[in-house]
């Protein structure tokens, strides 16, 4: 059994199974034509990820209607592989996640439902918040520090980077703010 921890491209595989059983065909399908299309659909990338799932045992696949000239392979996630995903989904924020992986980290976050109980959800929502801020306090001060003279590509590129990341800060803050017992008008609070 190999331990080698699943790529991203494995973990969007294992969560969209996790979801519903699909064939390679219907993931090529939600990566061409769905918000997750920054991945690859193709065949090269997609069947050799499924495989490599279905020998760790992550996914288990089998031969749908054999009454076709061509069977289908239907994946469905395991419980290890439900248990890797959950364990995915369920790391600590870090500065490093907010930086470099951002794409990564609403993967996780889509994927929580069902999978993880509000009080993960929230705690990475709190998380991802104040990482988000601490972020944008260095990106302020970096830019308080930049010249004022000469062309202004290189301040707009900063605030604009800038606008991003306290753009999602004040969403992981409405975000977190839906799964607090007194803000939820399901009921359940």
């Amino acid at each position: 059994m190999n331990d080698r921890r699943p790529t991203l491209l494995e973990y969007a595989l294992l969560g969209l199974a996790n979801n519903q059983p699909r064939t390679g065909y219907a993931f090529r399908k939600v990566f061409e034509a769905t918000p997750m299309a920054h991945y690859s659909s193709s065949p090269g990338s997609i069947y050799p990820a499924l495989q490599r799932l279905d020998e760790r045992g992550l996914l288990e696949s089998s031969v749908g209607d054999g009454d076709t000239l061509r069977p289908k392979r239907v994946y469905t996630v395991t419980s290890e592989g439900v248990e890797a995903l959950r364990a995915w989904v369920s790391q600590r924020v870090t500065r490093e996640d907010v930086i470099w992986r951002p794409r990564e980290l609403m993967l996780r976050f889509s994927f929580m439902g069902g999978l993880v109980d509000d009080d993960v959800s929230c705690t990475f929502l709190e998380q991802l918040a104040v990482e988000l801020d601490g972020y944008a306090r260095s990106l302020e001060e970096y830019r308080s520090a930049m010249p004022g003279h000469g062309p202004p590509h290189g301040v707009l590129a900063m605030e604009a980077g800038l606008a991003n990341v306290r753009s999602m800060k004040t969403w992981a803050k409405n975000a977190l703010r839906q799964f607090l017992p007194s803000q939820r008008s399901d009921g359940r609070g």
